[in-house]
């Protein structure tokens, strides 16, 4: 199964964080349009809106597009939205469209290996402007390699009577990602097939592709990286 069979309880599962919002607003500046890419259902894309930012979020997956459309308009927020896939960035997007852009939610993984990796990543510094700012956002595959980690916390939902199980089988450098939604009395289970992007690999390809002043974070409070302790790994650099 894909993505799409959590499309109805996206939300439920990941919930705006208040702390990541919050960086995102101290990263970008609302006088320059921002792209969410891999935006899910929308929830920074629209948070972003109602700080008074141009944002637009594109996503592969329709429904999910379809979804945070419709949560645009119950919200009136001016946020607008694609279907488009990150491996087709300069395709979809102008040349310097956007002031900043953030790729977040472990996005970057559902990739096939280094060179789309670094594809993405050009792609990405082509559509900012002189200056712009990205931000990236994935599990800190070193930990997960190194302690053979079979998986992160489970997500519980208690208000909604919600589980969200999320497994891992590794064979380096992929990993077999298994989620298993348990909810209103039925059980899905999804299987993707993930790159193992790690740290060292992604600050190379994103100098490769023209970013500097990069910083790494453990966190979005923010908090400083640890390789071996760290669950996401947060990257933030300048064009």
């Amino acid at each position: 199964m894909s993505y799409e069979n959590i499309v109805k309880y996206y939300d439920c599962i990941f919930p705006l964080q208040a702390a990541t919002l919050k960086f995102l607003r101290n990263t970008f500046s609302p006088s320059h349009p921002v792209l969410d890419v891999g935006c899910g259902s929308g929830e920074y894309t629209i948070g972003l809106a109602q700080n008074g930012y141009a944002a637009h979020g594109c996503d592969l997956d329709p429904a999910m597009v379809s979804r945070a459309e419709a949560k645009a308009r119950e919200q009136n927020a001016g946020a607008t939205f694609s279907v488009g896939s990150m491996t087709d960035l300069s395709r979809l997007f102008p040349a310097a469209s956007f002031g900043g852009l953030f790729c977040i939610g472990n996005t970057l993984a559902h990739t096939t290996g280094h060179d789309q990796l670094a594809t993405i990543c050009g792609q990405c510094h082509a559509l900012l402007r002189p200056a712009g700012r990205i931000v990236v956002q994935i599990i800190n595959y070193d930990r997960i390699v190194s302690q053979n980690l079979t998986g992160l916390p489970t997500i519980e939902n208690h208000e909604r009577g919600l589980s969200f199980e999320r497994r891992y089988a590794i064979a380096f450098p992929m990993v077999t990602f298994t989620t298993t939604l348990r909810v209103d009395g039925i059980t899905e289970t999804s299987v993707n097939q993930l790159y193992a992007v790690t740290c060292d690999e992604l600050v190379q390809c994103l100098q490769g592709a023209g970013f500097s002043q990069i910083e790494t974070y453990g966190s979005f409070a923010p908090a400083p990286f640890d390789l071996n302790a760290s669950q996401p790994l947060i990257i933030r650099a300048r064009k």
